[in-house]
């Protein structure tokens, strides 16, 4: 199961790959969603009303491990920008993060201008994971651009305790608007909030 993105008429794209052979399985069309069957795992693919793409890995039982690694495959020149949550001083500032988007990368491409404006790609949000009793937890994301990988872990006493089949949700999107208020949005980018990062609303997404 992988999603494609892309960009600027491919010029930028990403690939994001769980590493899981599908043998006879055969995709499903429910509604809105596309459900991909696969042993003990189903990966539903939507898109959420903000159009966002909503990717779930749904664990039918406990876990071996607690550890998902994705495989990512995407050209020179798009960065991924971990956003770590707001120091003291700045939430002091009034600036604000939602949860989602502490621990969360901001995704750029090379160049900027025109009509690539502050040159966002989109925006990889951090997993929320929900067990079939509706409780929640956050995982950590962690994406290593020198081994190209997408990394969700999840405190496995949570895993322990939970009731299948629990949901993992990686966000994918785009937004105009940044992902945070006021300044100081992407730490170590040097943009600022509100910008707009290129032309249009959306990233196109396919399986």
């Amino acid at each position: 199961p992988n999603i494609n993105m892309s960009r600027w008429t491919d010029e930028a794209w990403l690939n994001v790959n769980f590493p899981q052979i599908i043998t006879t399985e055969k995709a499903i069309l429910s509604g809105n969603q596309i459900i991909q069957l696969a042993g003990d795992y189903a990966h539903r693919f939507y898109t959420r009303p903000d159009g966002s793409l909503e990717y779930e890995l749904v664990l039918g039982k406990k876990p071996a491990s607690n550890v998902f690694v994705f495989n990512l495959a995407f050209p020179d020149g798009l960065t991924f920008a971990y956003q770590p949550a707001l120091t003291a001083q700045e939430i002091a500032e009034r600036h604000f993060r939602p949860d989602n988007v502490v621990g969360s990368y901001a995704v750029y491409w090379k160049k900027a201008n025109g009509q690539y404006k502050a040159g966002k790609f989109c925006h990889i949000y951090r997993p929320e994971i929900i067990d079939a009793l509706g409780k929640r937890t956050w995982g950590v994301l962690k994406i290593d651009e020198a081994l190209k990988t997408l990394t969700i872990t999840i405190d496995p006493a949570w895993l322990t305790n939970a009731l299948y089949p629990v949901i993992i949700g990686p966000n994918l999107g785009y937004s105009t608007l940044g992902a945070s208020t006021y300044t100081n949005l992407y730490k170590g980018i040097g943009r600022t909030s509100n910008q707009a990062g290129s032309n249009g609303t959306a990233v196109a997404m396919y399986m």
